[in-house]
């Protein structure tokens, strides 16, 4: 399992998401009672350079607790935010925003990829393609199960329903 939280945002529309490092915390417990190995990334480590530099396709479960955005209007500007990081020349390596382009570009094998984060599920609506979103980059890159959001959802309340979701569904 892959398991990330950005917890601070260095943009400051973004609020920070204390519960998401304790969902993290949860979920390690819960993938190590169930023999499940794990890579956690969490606050500072949680940016979008460690996400793709990762094997994805070796992770059975991607899990990502934080802020997500969908652009109805323009698809193409729906995103999961992360951090930023810069390489050695302190040049930015990435801008901590995974657009849809880039999620299309991953390269996925998961049985489940959870994003954890408000209205991941919603998009455009296009007549004869569905839906245009997130949950359709990620499906593209190759995850095999989503979970996603319909609804603005609390830090605290989602944290503990994704820990009673793995613990229900990893037993």
């Amino acid at each position: 399992a892959l398991l990330m939280a950005p917890v601070n945002f260095q943009n400051p529309t973004l609020n920070s998401l204390p519960a998401t490092k304790e969902e993290v915390m949860s979920l390690e417990k819960i993938f190590k009672q169930n023999d499940v190995s794990f890579i956690s990334y969490t606050e500072q480590s949680a940016t979008e350079s460690a996400l793709k530099a990762s094997e994805l396709a070796s992770y059975k479960y991607l899990h990502l607790a934080t802020h997500g955005s969908v652009n109805s209007d323009n698809p193409e500007l729906s995103a999961i935010y992360l951090l930023t990081e810069h390489n050695k020349t302190q040049e930015l390596a990435d801008d901590g925003i995974l657009y849809i382009s880039e999620i299309y570009n991953l390269s996925l094998n998961a049985a489940l990829v959870s994003l954890s984060a408000c209205e991941t599920g919603l998009g455009k609506i296009s007549r004869g393609e569905g839906i245009i979103g997130l949950g359709r980059a990620f499906s593209y890159a190759g995850a095999q199960n989503l979970l996603v959001s319909l609804w603005k959802v609390k830090d605290a309340s989602t944290a503990e329903l994704m820990a009673k979701f793995y613990e229900k569904n990893l037993s």
